[in-house]
């Protein structure tokens, strides 16, 4: 009987995420920024420290009052399906166009596939840009420490305006670069599922590195299934930006992850929430865990059941 209540306890229990690199829920102080303008190479005033991990956000921006780091809003962002939220939030207003990087992995990684995946809420869509390239929020990024503004980010998040309606729509490009068109080129949107302000949205990208030159390719799931999570394997994917000759590779190997906002979008305008990033699709789009309680109270009623069974 003891042995049974184990098993029953193990198929109850989530597998383990060894493979979650990073996570962040932004339990900092709100109303306080993820990097300080002041944080350089040469004078280190590192930002917000992630305890869990050991490592501060740093400053990689150009510096001047208009060129905040992204901020901490108050509250947290949640999904349907997704492990409960902690912490507060990041926040961009049109006064933060700087950038702030945090290390997400122990070592450059420079092979095989890297996801990450966040919690995206566009609270004001009325000034954002309805451009074909839209504006960058962030990705990976292949440096750590302070710095200037970043010239290479991987598996990009993108959003823009629609034209006419009163809605955004999500895309992704496989580096910072601004070429659009056909799957083939850099920039790709999910034009034919638009999203509405203060709407929450599940996202996430993958980095993979292909041997040889402009080879290596950027995928975007938005809002994939519940039923994916946590799975083998992902799905698949809402966006791919395609390996192609016009394509250079973001760089040789990954090692942060880098968030900023490119121009204004409103005031308030964008929270980014949940950060993972890890080897596998399982370690980015984790599942609930099982109460304890009812995992205790399953567990007596099969100790009490035994105790009937013995004395019949």
């Amino acid at each position: 009987m003891r042995k049974l209540a184990i098993l029953f306890i193990c198929c109850f229990a989530n597998p383990a995420h060894a493979a979650l690199l990073f996570y962040d829920g932004f339990d900092y102080t709100a109303g306080e920024k993820l990097a300080p303008r002041n944080d350089t190479v040469g004078t280190p005033n590192p930002g917000q420290l992630n305890v869990d991990y050991s490592v501060n956000w740093r400053y990689a921006g150009a510096g001047g009052a208009a060129n905040e780091a992204p901020g901490i809003g108050s509250g947290t962002l949640s999904y349907p399906g997704l492990q409960a939220s902690t912490g507060n939030s990041a926040a961009h207003d049109q006064t933060m166009i700087g950038s702030a990087r945090v290390q997400v992995a122990p070592a450059a990684i420079n092979s095989g596939t890297v996801y990450w995946s966040a919690l995206l809420r566009v609270n004001d869509i009325g000034t954002l840009t309805s451009g074909v390239n839209g504006m960058m929020l962030g990705g990976f990024n292949n440096a750590t420490g302070a710095g200037t503004l970043p010239t290479v980010v991987g598996a990009v998040l993108r959003i823009r305006k629609d034209a006419t309606l009163n809605q955004y729509y999500i895309g992704t490009g496989m580096n910072s670069g601004t070429g659009t068109g056909a799957n083939g080129t850099n920039v790709q949107y999910d034009n034919v599922n638009g999203h509405l302000a203060g709407e929450t949205v599940f996202v996430v990208g993958s980095y993979e590195f292909v041997p040889g030159a402009t080879n290596d390719i950027a995928r975007m799931w938005i809002n994939p299934d519940v039923s994916t999570f946590e799975a083998a394997s992902p799905p698949a994917p809402t966006l791919t930006s395609s390996p192609g000759a016009a394509i250079a590779d973001s760089f040789a190997s990954l090692i942060s992850f880098n968030l900023r906002n490119v121009n204004t979008v409103g005031n308030p305008s964008v929270q980014f929430d949940e950060l993972r990033v890890g080897d596998d699709w399982a370690s980015v789009s984790p599942i609930p865990e099982p109460a304890s309680l009812g995992l205790l109270l399953i567990v007596s009623a099969m100790v009490s059941w035994r105790g009937r069974f013995a004395r019949e």
